[in-house]
């Protein structure tokens, strides 16, 4: 089974901090790291170190960044075909983390914001090879539309994580297998302000299944007949950086068992990222899943 990514490449600047600074104030960090992220850049990764094989579509920029950023991709086994080099700043973002493993996120999406649809038509032909497709709102929406529409056209399970939250046409979320909002996404995206309610309305535009994650209080699983809650693993959480996108990744790895195992797997994951600081340094390999399960 081969997964594609479509989806954001940054560098990461993350501060630890006793707590996140209130309006105009300076506050100093206790550690500080840099790591390589960006929503679509942790899932593959996360899909390649969980055992699925990954290729990405995606943009860097023409700097020493977006050089590390394809070496970056190429160690953690992600075939890059689909990666463009164009003209200005690769992806950054600025993350604090707090005591409470509590964090708020600033990006410049750079070159992110420049892939477009055109850029996805180019790369048809990585969306015919692959079995899964996993793409997120990190990079502008005719491009995702577009990944979504192909991904139908070819009759691939597409799998929409989407954050950051932002409208989407019903026409393109009736082509979507599985859509996993948080709680805040699923509010912004459906305009409801209960969960329940918030999901009828998705699976009513045509999606196929929904998992709302609750973080630390796990997470919730309908489709048009099921209706069931998950919790988490109980561990000490560090930073929930990409704790989302370990989560997307693993369902993707594992979609094709059943929703208790694809669940139950990608929790396990999620849980695991959030005990180490930063994106892709706190994304788990498979033996690193295993050995927990072997506790």
């Amino acid at each position: 089974m081969k997964i594609l990514v479509v989806g954001s490449l940054n560098f990461d600047y993350t501060f630890m901090v006793e707590r996140l600074p209130e309006e105009g104030e300076t506050i100093l960090a206790q550690d500080f790291i840099t790591a390589f992220g960006g929503k679509g850049a942790n899932q593959a990764v996360a899909c390649s170190r969980l055992g699925g094989a990954v290729c990405m579509i995606g943009a860097i920029g023409n700097d020493s960044i977006g050089k590390d950023m394809l070496v970056n991709l190429k160690n953690n086994g992600v075939d890059i075909r689909g990666i463009r080099k164009l003209e200005g700043p690769s992806g950054m973002a600025v993350i604090s983390v707090d005591k409470n493993s509590e964090n708020t996120i600033v990006v410049n999406p750079g070159v992110n914001g420049e892939l477009t649809d055109k850029h996805i038509d180019q790369s048809e032909e990585l969306i015919k090879e692959c079995d899964i497709i996993l793409t997120q709102l990190e990079i502008p929406m005719n491009a995702v539309e577009r990944v979504i529409e192909l991904g139908h056209k070819w009759g691939k399970k597409v799998i929409l994580n989407p954050a950051p939250a932002a409208k989407i046409k019903e026409d393109i979320l009736e082509k979507v297998f599985l859509i996993t909002p948080n709680e805040s996404e699923l509010f912004q995206l459906t305009g409801e302000r209960n969960i329940n309610e918030g999901v009828k309305k998705l699976l009513e535009s045509g999606v196929e299944k929904v998992i709302v994650t609750l973080g630390s209080k796990g997470c919730i699983y309908m489709d048009k007949t099921i209706s069931k809650k998950y919790s988490s693993l109980k561990v000490k959480s560090i930073d929930p950086t990409s704790a989302g996108d370990t989560f997307n990744a693993a369902m993707a790895v594992s979609i094709n068992k059943s929703m208790d195992e694809a669940v139950e797997f990608a929790s396990k994951c999620a849980a695991i990222a959030t005990t180490k600081i930063g994106a892709q340094t706190s994304i788990p390999f498979l033996r690193d899943v295993e050995n927990l399960n072997d506790k």
